[in-house]
């Protein structure tokens, strides 16, 4: 069966077989990986209510996560950015990780992980995927072609944060379609119309990957960590990087490490 379509939105993920097929991929390994699961536990329905985030010294170079989706159903996991190291011949190998043991860490070290999996069953089994992260590893259109969501990169390198980052980018491939049709603009307008948006979103995935220098660098984790267990100022700003309401980059400048040594209210 052959199908035309004057535009294709490719939104196939993090996996590069699509990417590759569309000639449009720019590196095939990852820029990190996760392990993640389903758990159903009515009982933690109320104690975990937003995203959380954790960084521990039992997780590290990673980091794990828990979110409620609904239903008394969990999403929880661990992730591990920059999971693959750069060789002198310009290729990349796997750090020598156990996620599956970074998950059963982050299950002991964090009270509410280790309560969501005793008191509930998982959905199906734990499962592995690649993170493409940063907008970057693949080009974001040819003719014809726009790429969103992961294949495009749109996972923050520091959270690993892509569900809300990935439908952001699928809006931004949505509107410079809709403008195109109304305005009549030809292919070449239309794709530097929605490539001129993901560039505006560019500088803020950089953060994040500056960021990311907390999980390459234990001792940065430790020290955050150390800190936030004597400041609740400490605690909110690492809030405010979450949800995107303080900036992340501060984290790890020469001003921001300053500050976790100042008094913060």
């Amino acid at each position: 069966m052959e199908v035309r379509a004057r535009w294709l939105v490719l939104a196939t993920g993090a996996v590069p077989k699509a990417l590759l097929a569309a000639e449009v991929c720019e590196r095939q390994q990852p820029s990190g990986v996760a392990l993640r699961g389903y758990v159903k536990n009515d009982a933690m329905v109320g104690r975990i209510t937003a995203m959380e985030v954790v960084w521990h010294q039992k997780l590290r170079p990673g980091y794990g996560w828990i979110f409620p989706c609904r239903d008394g159903v969990f999403n929880i996991g661990v992730g591990l950015a920059h999971s693959h190291n750069k060789m002198k011949d310009g290729r990349r190998s796997m750090q020598d990780v156990n996620l599956r043991e970074v998950f059963a860490a982050f299950t002991e070290c964090y009270a509410p992980a280790k309560a969501l999996m005793a008191g509930g069953t998982l959905q199906g089994e734990l499962k592995g995927a690649p993170l493409r992260c940063s907008l970057e590893g693949a080009r974001y259109s040819e003719p014809g072609l726009l790429v969103t969501g992961e294949a495009a990169g749109s996972t923050y390198a520091f959270t690993g944060e892509g569900i809300g980052k990935a439908m952001e980018t699928g809006l931004l491939a949505a509107e410079a379609l809709v403008v195109g049709r109304r305005r009549q603009l030809d292919d070449g307008a239309v794709r530097a119309d929605y490539e001129s948006r993901l560039r505006a979103l560019k500088p803020r995935f950089d953060l994040y990957e500056r960021a990311n220098r907390v999980n390459e660098h234990p001792w940065l984790a430790d020290l955050l960590i150390w800190r936030a267990k004597r400041s609740p100022g400490i605690v909110r700003r690492m809030s405010g990087v979450l949800d995107e309401t303080h900036n992340p980059g501060n984290l790890v400048t020469l001003r921001g490490l300053t500050k976790l040594f100042l008094p913060i209210r």
